[in-house]
């Protein structure tokens, strides 16, 4: 859910011309490392709700947005040197997803 947030703030500032810069880290390690000691506590329960309700406040900023706004281009570039527009941060994330997705099944398939 962390990152999903990051992401919906990055999106936000990518529509108004800005640069996504929650979607820019370089440190993503160190991030992750910060965020899972202060999540420690958390329950599955929980975290699986801020999830799914992170989910939904992204497809609803998404679905509020144009595909003309979404692929506006600006002066911000991505790590890669391509446009760090929000859907760039959208086609970014939905990679993310998909490697914890993968990850996940492959330990749920393990741990049985």
């Amino acid at each position: 859910a962390f990152w999903n947030g990051e992401a919906k703030k990055a999106i936000a500032l990518a529509l108004r011309g800005e640069r996504p810069d929650p979607w820019l880290v370089t440190n993503v390690e160190e991030v992750n490392a910060h965020e899972a000691v202060a999540r420690r506590s958390v329950t599955l329960y929980q975290v699986m709700d801020d999830f799914r309700r992170s989910v939904r406040d992204l497809v609803s900023q998404l679905d509020s947005a144009s595909e003309r706004q979404l692929e506006r281009e600006t002066d911000h570039k991505s790590p890669e040197g391509g446009n760090a527009n929000a859907a760039w941060v959208a086609t970014s994330l939905i990679a993310h997803l998909r490697t914890h997705g993968e990850a996940m099944d492959i330990w749920l398939h393990t741990a049985a």
